[in-house]
């Protein structure tokens, strides 16, 4: 019993756990190119014999690439290029060291996929050029370029104004060689028609109700030219762009209230550089929507095709209460002129029945006396 407890308790655990990390670090070498160690999370080759010709991949069914956070490359003379897919694998990778070897060139788009990167050291290789938009979208806290043969131009003014960006003690040594293959220091670098360029963005006032729509325009300068593009973000509203190279609009229709706050930024990039100028959006919900009547003398509406409101509160307009009044007046002087002539027809004949029984024999009376005529 005391034997199985000891074969299958914290002891067995253990037993189990060294040999998965025993496993692990053979697979990871078995899978590691020449000339190159590798663990769970390293890849380092510097050895330089026989060495390597290309950046080292790790084969399939390997440990996860992802995993990687550190690549060491030293002494490797024959290793020259990085291309577009070498590195992209190593989405997890954080540190990339190649120094003493011959590298040359390093494609655009090689760290495209890298974004955890923050340390690149390139110390003593063959890199005569280096363009900034390897770097453009990382947040690379360390970049060490020291003992590299850069050619004097234009290309390479992004370093120096990296560099004339930090402090003192964080800068370095760098050189490059001019048209008479003299080393001069990078800090001392001028190229005529070279600096960075700047963005200007002509924006109305962007607080806009919701719904409404807006168009912004920007203009950059520079030289060399400088491209130009928007920065929107995650900006839900349907928008639009036009763009050359120094002038462009944007234009946001159907505003929404869900891009209250965000800012919207246009971009001038060059060689040497980038520039831009940004605002922010602020939204505010639209006005409720009421009846399209208009309303004029207290209450008359001013459309006249079938009016159906309910005007059981309104108060009657002046015009109309005049000319009630009016046909209220009319109406009582025709009452009054009828009762005065049936008045007076009562009173003549109650006259004439009285003249019949008058004590002075008058047998009646006469309306129309006839005269007779003389003859």
């Amino acid at each position: 019993m005391s034997s199985w407890i000891r074969w299958h308790g914290p002891a067995m655990a253990r037993l189990w756990g060294f040999c998965w990390l025993v496993v692990g670090f053979w697979r990871a070498a078995f899978a590691c190119p020449t000339s190159c160690k590798c663990s769970a999370s390293r890849i380092w080759c510097s050895d330089p014999s026989p060495g390597i010709v290309a950046f080292p991949r790790l084969e399939p069914n390997s440990v996860d690439p992802e995993n990687i956070t550190e690549i060491f490359i030293a002494n490797q003379k024959r290793l020259e290029i990085i291309n577009e897919d070498d590195v992209e694998a190593y989405v997890g990778l954080r540190n990339l060291t190649i120094v003493d070897s011959g590298l040359k060139f390093v494609a655009h788009k090689a760290f495209l996929k890298n974004s955890n990167l923050q340390h690149i050291n390139f110390t003593r290789n063959k890199l005569t050029s280096l363009s900034r938009k390897h770097f453009r979208h990382l947040d690379l806290s360390e970049l060490i370029l020291v003992g590299n043969p850069f050619t004097c131009s234009c290309d390479i003014m992004w370093i120096k104004t990296l560099q004339e960006a930090k402090s003192s003690p964080d800068t370095q040594d760098l050189y490059c060689l001019n048209e008479s293959s003299k080393n001069i220091p990078l800090a001392n670098l001028q190229i005529p028609n070279c600096g960075l360029p700047s963005a200007n963005l002509a924006a109305p006032n962007l607080t806009v109700e919701e719904g409404k729509s807006i168009t912004l325009s920007c203009s950059v300068a520079g030289d060399p030219v400088p491209n130009m593009y928007w920065d929107v973000g995650n900006l839900v509203s349907k928008h639009m762009n036009e763009t050359s190279h120094t002038q462009g609009s944007l234009r946001i229709t159907n505003i929404s209230s869900d891009d209250s706050g965000k800012q919207i930024s246009c971009v001038a990039e060059n060689l040497v550089g980038e520039d831009q100028d940004s605002v922010n959006l602020t939204v505010h919900c639209a006005n409720p929507n009421y009846p399209d009547v208009i309303y004029e003398d207290y209450g008359t509406a001013a459309n006249d095709i079938g009016d159906t409101t309910n005007r059981s509160n309104e108060i009657p307009s002046t015009d109309v209460t005049d000319k009630t009044g009016r046909e209220h007046l009319s109406v009582y002087a025709v009452v009054v002129i009828a009762s005065v002539v049936g008045f007076c027809l009562l009173v003549m004949l109650f006259l004439l029945k009285l003249a019949r029984h008058s004590k002075f024999g008058m047998k009646g009376f006469v309306l129309f006396h006839k005269i007779p005529l003389d003859g």
